[in-house]
């Protein structure tokens, strides 16, 4: 029995008995009669940890060969996994609430008499593989937190990291634990999105920290809008007295939507792999990086074995009783593209002060953060300097590192495209003076003369600057300028 959820099968609203492809995703005519059996209401309230696309369907009940892996129709919640963008070492919670207000199953499966010993290719196009065997209404409430680790030692480290503070799978969800997770989101290296969707209730949602919260109230709350919030098929071949021939249809079934030895859990490998890629392309795109011919052609071969999988399908399609041979797909030999890069670290003035830290380069890069803004403040000395920084959470605040002294200098907004390209200082027990040129040639400058000079320019092989780092009391003592260079990825 396969379930499929959440208006996964095409229009019209599904109904009992209805006839089904379950490998076109297609609503047909119906082939049978039954008994309706109708089942009172039920709700549940689930807390997950997922590694994994194929591990968070199942913890929000979508089956293993929905569209989300490219064979049909997008439903919302479908769209909702596909836009997290999960890879096969990404780690996911998963809050999932559900309130079924019923549930209509379908009994004593009969056969249409004029359909016995029809032939099965016709068959199977007039009234496809299966028939809806149970209906249920409702409404759902869904969140998730997924944390894109690239290795799988480091997903290891992050489930394990997750259970000492507290968030282990399949623990009874509680109030508590909201303040466990947001703080974990908020302390932990990995780079992390957040989202939530909620159906059959027309209600605010809440905010990432009272996820838990709202999916425990979520039962008692009145459900204005009512969906098909799950529904069942089953094969014709269960049905008693079936006497058209079956048995390629079963093995061609099982070929393709097998979650564990068909070619849907292929699919899903190359569709996580895809992620991946889009991931590191993302942080291409946002550093200017475009010599990595390498991803890109892993990109093509992923493309090209999807188009065979789908040409399977398409097979199908065209004569359903024809066996499916599976196809090679080579790109699931190659291993997982990860970021890689090189970073270094200059700095200019003395050891006074207290440290500023620019933080993990790793975890930066991963956020694709960038230095967005910087003001200098000085007169004899630099005394301090001003920074704002942007990543795919948003903009930071604008943070100073020194002290209250000193005329404010023009402040410098860097562009998408433009990074800090020239830096020359004086210094000595202090930064006595710092100038600044930016690729687009903006300049800012404060100071005196005292002090030590010393130039330094962006190395032309693709490094950018990241932003600084130093150490700041009263005045500016040292400044540090943190730079990366993206290298090609590697595959693990």
């Amino acid at each position: 029995m396969e379930t499929i959820r959440d208006a996964a099968l095409d229009r019209p609203t599904p109904a009992l008995a209805l006839g089904y492809d379950t490998v076109l995703r297609a609503i047909r005519s119906t082939a049978i009669t039954a008994d309706t059996k109708t089942v009172g209401a039920e709700t549940t309230v689930n807390m997950s940890v997922c590694k994994g696309t194929s591990e968070v369907m199942k913890a929000l009940s979508i089956d293993q060969s929905v569209s989300i892996l490219g064979l049909g129709s997008v439903d919302e919640k479908m769209a909702f996994v596909q836009k997290q963008k999960t890879t096969e070492q990404s780690v996911s919670i998963v809050v999932h609430a559900s309130h079924q207000t019923g549930t209509q199953t379908a009994a004593n499966p009969t056969l249409d008499p004029s359909l016995h010993g029809q032939a099965t290719g016709d068959f199977v196009r007039a009234y496809g593989d299966s028939y809806v065997d149970s209906i249920s209404w409702g409404g759902e409430y869904y969140a998730m937190y997924t944390f894109y680790s690239e290795t799988a030692e480091e997903s290891r480290d992050l489930t394990l990291s997750l259970k000492a503070s507290g968030i282990v799978d399949g623990m009874q969800a509680s109030a508590s634990m909201d303040t466990k997770i947001s703080s974990f989101a908020s302390t932990t290296a990995i780079d992390w999105s957040f989202d939530q969707k909620v159906s059959g209730a027309n209600t605010a949602m809440p905010g990432r920290e009272g996820i838990i919260d709202f999916a425990l109230k979520f039962p008692a709350l009145p459900l204005d809008a009512p969906v098909v919030v799950a529904y069942t098929t089953a094969g014709y071949e269960h049905v008693a007295k079936f006497d058209i021939d079956f048995a390629t249809i079963v093995a061609n079934r099982s070929c393709l939507l097998d979650p564990t030895t068909g070619l849907i859990g292929a699919l899903g490998k190359v569709t996580s792999l895809q992620n991946a890629a889009d991931r590191l392309q993302a942080i291409y795109r946002c550093y200017g990086y475009t010599v990595d011919t390498a991803l890109q052609g892993f990109e093509d071969a992923l493309a090209t074995d999807v188009a065979a999988i789908k040409a399977c399908v398409a097979a199908y399609a065209g004569d359903p009783t024809a066996k499916v041979v599976p196809p090679p797909l080579p790109s699931l030999s190659r291993g997982t593209p990860t970021l890689d890069f090189a970073s270094h670290f200059a700095c200019w003035g003395g050891p006074g002060g207290d440290p500023f830290d620019f933080g993990d380069v790793r975890t930066a890069v991963r956020n694709q953060q960038r230095l967005v803004w910087l003001q200098l403040h000085g007169q004899k000395y630099v005394d301090a300097i001003l920074l704002q920084y942007r990543s795919v959470r948003g903009k930071s605040g604008v943070v100073k590192h020194g002290g209250d002294g000193g005329v404010a200098q023009n402040g410098v907004n860097l562009d998408d495209d433009e990074y800090v390209q020239i830096i020359n200082t004086r210094a000595d027990v202090y930064c006595d003076n710092v100038w600044m040129q930016t690729t687009r040639n903006q300049i800012t400058q404060v100071g005196d003369q005292g002090g030590t000079a010393a130039g330094w320019t962006v190395p032309a092989d693709g490094t950018v600057v990241l932003g600084f780092q130093g150490r700041a009391s009263r005045f500016l003592d040292q400044l540090g300028v943190v730079t990366m260079r993206l290298q090609p990825a590697k595959f693990v």
